[in-house]
């Protein structure tokens, strides 16, 4: 089903891509690019984040380990950022 997804907008916002780096890739040039394709969807600031394991592996320990733990910070970091401009314009 994965491969015939075709989104069909772009979206603006920030993006985290968590990328396997013992990944398969194989001749098809989307998988092969850092952001594994997205940016022709990706208006807005895009973060590549690799971690060690495969495609399904890493949501399997102790592979799920590590990606938790990269969602942890980009969550955390997203929160102190919104919490700095809420601080800078008090009225936003």
């Amino acid at each position: 089903m994965g491969r015939r997804y075709r989104p069909t907008g772009v979206y603006g916002g920030a993006v985290l891509i968590v990328r396997a780096i013992d990944a398969d890739v194989r001749a098809d040039a989307r998988r092969a690019a850092a952001d594994l394709g997205w940016s022709s969807v990706l208006t807005g600031p895009v973060e590549v984040v690799e971690v060690p394991g495969d495609h399904n592996g890493i949501i399997r320990p102790p592979a799920v380990t590590a990606v938790g733990r990269v969602i942890e910070q980009a969550i955390a970091g997203a929160t102190t950022r919104a919490n700095r401009a809420r601080t800078a314009d008090p009225g936003a």
